[in-house]
């Protein structure tokens, strides 16, 4: 990782504890239950999501956290993990976004053979957040940490159904370098969420 990329991260945390400090004109935060289908080499998993969001007036940031049990195909046990932050401009209810995320896998074989894998990836994100109804379209740039040199698009929306309740589906297409070629795939994550 470079010294940019942990200038980036700081100056994004500190922005993100500042205003949850300042105390805020909106702010929401959702816990997920998730469902992730197989796809780009992963079993089936099952996790969890953890999104907060903080806006004031015209300004506002985003954290995630995230993380499941999914093994990589063939492999005794394993899991995926990640965490973005990211700061939005918005103009009422419609924002563009940009932030930064690491992303991590680790999965562990019965012959003794781990794969594991951390990335950090900048991102640029459009989207739609009112009280009912969030939708969002992001670009992440391709990694220039890894072999496979991941880039991604993720469609995504979540809509409150009850006082509390959330649910979420997002798809993400990926490319990625494996064996020497250019691939894609596609996951899709579908979530339940209490809002508080």
């Amino acid at each position: 990782m470079k010294r940019y990329d942990y200038l980036m991260i700081g100056m994004l945390c500190t922005m993100f504890f500042f205003l949850v400090l300042l105390g805020v004109s909106r702010a929401e935060t959702t816990l997920y239950a998730t469902l992730h289908a197989p796809g780009a080499g992963y079993e089936l998993g099952a996790g969890a999501r953890l999104e907060h969001t903080t806006r004031l007036g015209a300004f506002g940031l985003h954290g995630m956290a995230r993380a499941s049990w999914q093994e990589k195909y063939g492999a005794a046990q394993g899991y995926t993990a990640g965490a973005i932050v990211q700061a939005r401009g918005y103009y009422r209810d419609f924002y563009l976004g940009a932030g930064y995320g690491v992303s991590r896998y680790r999965s562990e074989f019965e012959d003794g053979v781990v794969w594991a894998k951390q990335a950090w990836q900048p991102h640029v994100q459009l989207g739609y957040d009112s009280d009912l109804l969030d939708l969002w379209g992001a670009y992440y740039f391709e990694e220039n940490d890894t072999p496979n040199q991941v880039e991604a698009i993720k469609l995504g929306g979540a809509m409150k159904v009850h006082k509390h309740i959330k649910l979420m589906a997002e798809a993400t297409r990926l490319e990625f370098w494996q064996s020497g070629k250019r691939m894609n795939d596609v996951l899709f994550v579908l979530g339940i969420g209490w809002e508080f």
